[in-house]
């Protein structure tokens, strides 16, 4: 593999959605995550448990629910996290995942990763995300040939 666009596909491909078998996915260290999935009910508590997994244990969020009315352009998502309820009122853009989001669980994890916090490398309307201290944001990068970024 030789060139940014290889490494991409892999990426891709490994952290994709499976759509068959018993398998979610192939990898819980990398998501290839396209922001354009948020159409009803149940699709936020998707996105922020897929966050929730890159992180290996250090976001124990909990009771993750969600509520999407893109139609009267309401959203929310709310949780658990160290008995405490968190409530999130989110921008409804059709079917884009409110950028915020991204941050906001940002601010959640850094405290608690141990170093760890999310990266992304953008590739259109979807990005690859992982989770990992700033040696694997480097590593990853210079392997891969794609620019992994904190944002």
């Amino acid at each position: 593999m030789d060139s940014p666009t290889d490494w991409a596909q892999l990426l891709c491909v490994l952290g994709s959605e499976v759509e068959r078998g018993e398998f979610p996915r192939v990898s819980d260290d990398i998501w290839h995550f396209d922001a354009e999935c948020i159409e009803d009910h149940g699709a936020y508590v998707a996105v922020v448990d897929r966050f929730v997994t890159l992180t290996r244990g250090a976001l124990p969020l909990t009771n993750v629910r969600d509520s999407v009315e893109i139609k009267n352009r309401k959203a929310f998502v709310e949780f658990e996290l160290d008995g405490q309820t968190i409530h999130w009122d989110l921008k409804v853009h059709d079917d884009w995942v409110d950028p915020t989001l991204y941050g906001r669980l940002q601010n959640l994890v850094t405290p608690r990763g141990a170093g760890r916090r999310f990266f992304i490398a953008g590739l259109g309307q979807d990005s690859l995300l992982a989770c990992g201290d700033d040696r694997m944001r480097q590593g990853l990068s210079e392997l891969s040939g794609l620019k992994f970024q904190w944002e």
